[in-house]
């Protein structure tokens, strides 16, 4: 029985892990997407047993290649102009950009003054699940917290 009990633990902890790219994908949150001319920009995270993962934001041109990447843990906002792309972030640590092929933005802005405890992952998904948002699929919802 005991040995019935450890494998049953076993097989929760591997399946909780979300180590294959299936369960990846159905628990794929989605926290912002936007689009200008020439580029398709999605924000998202998975969720996980014990929180989220890191952020991850993906930049494919119109014919869906990808043009560049963003991972970090300490991203809270993306805003998308027609030739300005601003990034906030929570903390000074910006070493996941990776955007060098993205030639669509004259001006890239990197702040780095951004609110964890307002526009971090768990407040933003919170924001999108209460707002009854679909986040399994592409959004535009805002999701960023405002002042009243």
């Amino acid at each position: 029985m005991k040995l019935f009990y450890f494998f049953s633990l076993l097989l929760f902890i591997i399946n909780s892990c979300n180590s294959v790219d299936k369960v990846k994908q159905q628990n794929k949150i989605f926290i912002y997407s936007a689009s200008n001319d020439c580029v398709n920009i999605d924000w998202y995270c998975y969720s996980n047993v014990g929180g989220f993962s890191i952020s991850k934001v993906d930049f494919k041109n119109k014919s869906d290649k990808s043009i560049g990447t963003i991972e970090s843990f300490y991203l809270s906002d993306i805003e998308i102009n027609k030739d300005t792309l601003k990034l906030q972030f929570w903390n000074s640590d910006t070493s996941g950009i990776n955007i060098s092929k993205i030639s669509c933005f004259k001006n890239i802005k990197v702040d780095t003054t951004g609110n964890q405890n307002k526009n971090g992952i768990d407040a933003r998904v919170s924001r999108i699940i209460d707002a009854k948002i679909d986040y399994t699929k592409r959004h535009n919802f805002d999701s960023k917290w405002k002042s009243y």
